[in-house]
């Protein structure tokens, strides 16, 4: 099992607007302060690391109206070299209807029944691809939808998945209307059914505070700021943060990993590159040294294990971790 992404906010996908943020559903005050409003033409993308063929994907939604008109995909699961698509979520009506591509167009596989509008639903998909025993299921809340078992491939050159697309829909007045996601997970082999994704903000400055300014110029919520910032010009230096502590709800769930989301560039001179970090039990554990180029790109490192104990986290571990960043010559 690997987990592949996972996010809440704005700034760890590759590309997409936002309309702001809100509050209600699909919103869980115990896992995330908000939910990300997308409107007219706006999408959120994330480019995987790595092509993969299996995917789970994994999200909380709530639309604003019931009255969809066209094959409006509001989930898209693609190869962004070639711009295929290998399957979607459609909405249509009060209804969502997972499609995969079938050669010439897309072809139904289910359809989940009326749907009401302001309320939270929990969307799965686990996509595999192969020309014979490829699979493509969907749930809803849990609860399995439906099942294609056969070529998941007919796509002219595509053989692997590099993109997943959240989108929005136009309802029959002929303008694009309000869809709120949040809790966003890809896993590429392990079911993600009955999976939450809570996001844990900064609070105050930590232990490591070497480079200029302070958790309040990167505790942004929703839309990005990339005008708030912090710098260092020096090799090495470390800033870390106290974070959020989990909800009691939260606390109940097995954590299957933590994961340090950053927006990050580079100057064209100076130090070159960033190593994201967490703090645990007095220690910090640096992860992978990356160039992030010279405009802001989002950035994530994933612990699926404390790296104190090379054993599962602890709600504990959690509630105590800072997190943060190093410079890299």
């Amino acid at each position: 099992m690997a987990i592949l992404f996972a996010a809440g906010e704005q700034e760890a996908f590759t590309a997409g607007t936002i309309a702001g943020t809100d509050t209600g559903n699909p919103t869980d005050a115990n896992f995330q302060t908000n939910s990300l409003r997308l409107q007219a033409g706006q999408t959120l993308t994330h480019n995987l690391a790595s092509s993969q063929t299996e995917l789970w994907i994994h999200c909380r939604y709530a639309f604003e109206t019931d009255t969809a008109v066209g094959d409006d995909a509001i989930i898209t699961i693609e190869d962004s070299g070639t711009g295929d698509v290998f399957a979607q979520l459609d909405s249509l009506d009060s209804d969502l209807r997972m499609q995969y591509f079938s050669g010439a167009g897309f072809t139904t596989i289910s359809t989940s029944g009326g749907l009401s509008n302001d309320t939270n639903y929990t969307i799965d998909i686990h996509i595999l691809l192969h020309d014979t025993t490829g699979l493509i299921e969907w749930f809803l809340d849990g609860v399995l939808q439906g099942t294609f078992v056969g070529d998941t491939i007919q796509t002219a050159t595509a053989t692997t998945i590099d993109q997943v697309i959240w989108r929005t829909y136009v309802h029959s007045g002929g303008s694009t209307q309000e869809v709120n996601y949040t809790e966003f997970l890809i896993t590429n082999s392990e079911a993600t059914t009955g999976w939450r994704v809570a996001t844990l903000r900064p609070t105050a400055d930590g232990n490591d505070t070497s480079w200029t300014g302070d958790f309040n110029d990167i505790d942004d919520v929703g839309t990005n700021d990339d005008a708030n910032f912090i710098t260092t010009d020096t090799t090495t230096n470390v800033e870390n943060f106290v974070m959020g502590d989990l909800s009691a709800t939260a606390q109940n769930f097995d954590i299957m990993a933590v994961i340090v989301n950053h927006r990050t560039r580079r100057g064209a001179t100076g130090i070159q590159q960033v190593e994201a970090h967490v703090r645990v039990n007095g220690t910090n554990y640096f992860g992978t040294t990356i160039d992030p180029g010279t405009a802001f790109v989002p950035l994530q490192e994933i612990w699926n294990n404390s790296p104190d104990t090379a054993s599962a986290w602890t709600a504990s571990e959690v509630n105590a971790i800072q997190a943060g960043v190093r410079g890299i010559t």
